[in-house]
């Protein structure tokens, strides 16, 4: 069996103990050219800004395009083609950040993106790009923050951005049983 390299939370990148963050995919083009197949620790929603690529998720495959969105949990076998990979950010996080504070060990389950039976790990979120946007600069300028990250704040951000895909996924998902054959 090929060994799948295995990448964890950085969770002191900030100093203090971060268990949210945002990466530009530009960031990280080494790892994925040096692991185009690997697995991560961790919960991670990344959003394509660009018209092009492709992704793979445990055999599944992907065509790329501005306002995709990919879910991951952690384990899964993801697979980038490191020749064409796109433009955007991933939003990570490990459960533990969210299980403090909900106090539902089932929250992250019951989205729908995050599922054990989900439909599809990408939808497309052309229709409310401009406000998961906001979201996504809104939670990196908390991280940026110098003076203080404030955890509830990332929190309440971070789950106004699961409870928005999670609506929207539930819609793709309505849709693609309407029309069989569509690509959400």
């Amino acid at each position: 069996m090929k060994f799948i390299p295995l990448y964890k939370f950085y969770k002191n990148k900030y100093g203090e103990e971060l268990l949210i963050d945002v990466v530009s995919l530009d960031s990280i083009r080494q790892y994925i050219g040096k692991h185009p197949v690997h697995t991560l620790s961790y919960f991670d929603i990344t959003f394509i800004t660009s018209d092009n690529g492709s992704f793979s998720l445990n055999d599944e495959h992907y065509t790329l395009c501005r306002g995709d969105v990919l879910f991951s949990r952690p384990g899964e076998i993801r697979a980038w083609d490191k020749n064409d990979l796109p433009h955007g950010y991933a939003l990570i996080f490990e459960e533990e950040f969210l299980l403090s504070f909900f106090n539902d060990r089932f929250f992250i389950q019951n989205l729908l993106y995050f599922s054990r039976d989900r439909v599809s790990a990408k939808i497309n979120v052309a229709g409310i790009y401009p406000r998961l946007n906001d979201l996504i600069q809104n939670i990196i300028a908390e991280i940026n923050n110098e003076q203080s990250k404030d955890k509830h704040l990332l929190r309440a951000l971070l789950y106004e951005m699961l409870m928005l895909l999670n609506r929207e996924y539930a819609k793709a998902v309505l849709l693609l049983k309407r029309s069989p054959g569509i690509d959400i």
